[in-house]
C-alpha cells in the first residue's frame, strides 16, 4: 500500500513537471521565435542603414566635388579681378600724371559696373586737369589733423572721394557705391 501510494504520488509529481517542462519548452520556444523576429528586424535596420551611409557617401562625395568647383572658380574670379586690378592701375598711371591713386580706390574701381566706370574715369579726368571744376558734394573730415576730403557723386549712385595733396596734386582715396559708402567713410576715418 505505501509503495502504492508512493508511486501514485510519484506518478502525479511527474506529470506536472511534465507539464512543467512542456510550458518551459513553449516559453522557450516562443522566446526563440522572438529573439529571431528580433534579429531579422535587426539585419534589416542594419541593411537600411548601410543603404542610408552609402547614401550619404555619395552625397559627401558630391559636395566635395562642388567645393573643389566652387574653390576653382572663386579662384579664377580673383585672378580676374588682380588683373582687372593691375590694368586700372596701369591705366591710370598713364594717363593721369597728376593724380596718386589708392589701392582702395582702385579696387572700388574695378567693382563697378561699366556705365559707372565710365562716369568714375570721367571725374578723374576732371580732377587730373582742374581740380577746382570739380562739383563737390560735401567735406569730409579725416581724424588725422582733421584732414578735409572731399566726396564727389556721379552717375547717382558712385561716390569718390579725394584729397588735395603737395605740389597742386590730387589723391583719389576711395571709390565706390552708395551701397559702399559706409565701409568707405569708415576707410577714411583710418588713413
Amino acid at each position: 500500500k505505501r509503495l502504492e501510494t508512493q508511486r501514485v504520488s510519484l506518478s502525479s509529481k511527474i506529470d506536472s513537471m511534465k507539464g512543467e517542462l512542456e510550458r518551459e519548452r513553449q516559453k522557450a520556444s516562443a522566446t526563440e521565435n522572438e529573439m529571431i523576429d528580433e534579429l531579422v528586424a535587426l539585419e534589416e535596420k542594419i541593411s537600411q542603414n548601410l543603404a542610408r551611409q552609402d547614401h550619404q557617401f555619395q552625397e559627401i562625395n558630391a559636395l566635395r566635388e562642388k567645393i573643389k568647383q566652387f574653390e576653382k572658380e572663386s579662384e579664377a574670379k580673383n585672378r580676374q579681378l588682380l588683373k582687372a586690378a593691375d590694368a586700372a592701375r596701369k591705366r591710370f598711371s598713364a594717363l593721369y600724371k597728376t593724380i596718386a591713386i589708392h589701392d582702395k580706390a582702385i579696387q572700388g574701381f574695378v567693382d563697378l559696373t561699366e556705365e559707372m566706370k565710365i562716369k568714375a574715369e570721367e571725374v578723374v579726368h576732371q580732377l587730373n586737369d582742374d581740380p577746382n571744376r570739380v562739383q563737390i558734394k560735401r567735406k569730409v573730415f579725416g581724424k588725422k589733423n582733421r584732414e578735409t576730403v572731399f566726396e564727389v557723386i556721379f552717375a547717382y549712385k558712385g561716390r569718390l572721394y579725394f584729397r588735395k595733396i603737395s605740389g597742386n596734386r590730387v589723391e583719389v582715396l576711395a571709390i565706390g557705391t552708395k551701397l559702399t559708402q559706409n565701409k568707405d567713410l569708415m576707410f577714411l576715418n583710418k588713413c
